[in-house]
C-alpha cells in the first residue's frame, strides 16, 4: 500500500511547509460485517488510527481505502464528485411528471451508469482537513 505516502505528507512549496493535508473522517458504508461507521479523528492535527482485531477483518476496508486514495491520486475525484452531482440530478429529473417514457428510460440507464461509476471510485468516504486538489498538486 506505498499509495498511502500522502496520507502523512507534508505540502511543501518553495521549501516552505505551506499546509498539512491529514484525514480527519472515515465513513465506511459497508465493508464485510462493517456497515455505516463513521470513523472521527481530530479536526485541528494528524492523528494515528490503529485497527486491532484480526487482519481479515480490516483487509477488505483497508483495501478500499487505498482505493479511494488511489482515485484521488490520479486525479479521478473531480469526476467523482461531478457523477454524485449528475446522478442526484438524474434522481430529481426521473419523478418529473413531464417526462416521457424514452427519457425515464434514458434516466433510469444514467443512474445505474453512475451508481455502478461511483462503485468502483469506493464505497467508502474520507474526509480531509484541506482541499483534495492540494493532494495531488505535489506528487
Amino acid at each position: 500500500m506505498h499509495n498511502l505516502k500522502f496520507l502523512y505528507a507534508i505540502l511543501i512549496n518553495n521549501n516552505k511547509i505551506m499546509t498539512e493535508n491529514f484525514i480527519k473522517k472515515i465513513f465506511i458504508e459497508k465493508s464485510r460485517n462493517i456497515v455505516n461507521l463513521e470513523i472521527v479523528l481530530s479536526n485541528t492535527s494528524r492523528q494515528h488510527l490503529i485497527l486491532t482485531g484480526k487482519k481479515w477483518k480490516w483487509h477488505k476496508l483497508l483495501k478500499e481505502i487505498n482505493k479511494y486514495l488511489i482515485n484521488i491520486e490520479i486525479g479521478k475525484f473531480q469526476e467523482f464528485e461531478q457523477r454524485l452531482i449528475n446522478l442526484e440530478r438524474y434522481k430529481n429529473e426521473i419523478c418529473q411528471p413531464h417526462i416521457s417514457e424514452d427519457q425515464r428510460l434514458e434516466f433510469e440507464h444514467a443512474i445505474k451508469e453512475s451508481e455502478n461509476w461511483i462503485q468502483t471510485f469506493s464505497s467508502n468516504k474520507i474526509e480531509f482537513s484541506g482541499p483534495i486538489n492540494s493532494i495531488t498538486q505535489n506528487k
